[in-house]
């Protein structure tokens, strides 16, 4: 069994009633379920984040290509793309 911690964090009682209120209005029982939820969510677009750099490597990887005349003709790509 996983062993539960505290963190305090100090927010002003406007703060606090605004972050109840979002627990509620998308279905958590408690706000620290919520916040469980958005922490678990921020790791995953960091996540996300890593591939968009993999993603932007191979955009600026096939334009170097491009500029070298390395590339293949759009209507040859697509027909190995089909052909998979």
């Amino acid at each position: 069994m996983t062993e539960n911690v505290q963190i305090i964090v100090s927010v002003t009682p406007e703060e606090r009633d605004r972050i109840e209120t979002l627990a509620r209005e998308r279905g958590y029982d408690d706000p620290a379920a919520y916040l469980r939820a958005l922490a678990e969510a921020d790791a995953e677009d960091e996540d996300e984040d890593e591939d968009s750099d993999d993603i932007r490597e191979d955009i600026k990887q096939g334009l170097r290509e491009a500029f070298k005349g390395e590339g293949i003709p759009l209507a040859e790509f697509w027909k190995k793309v089909h052909d998979k």
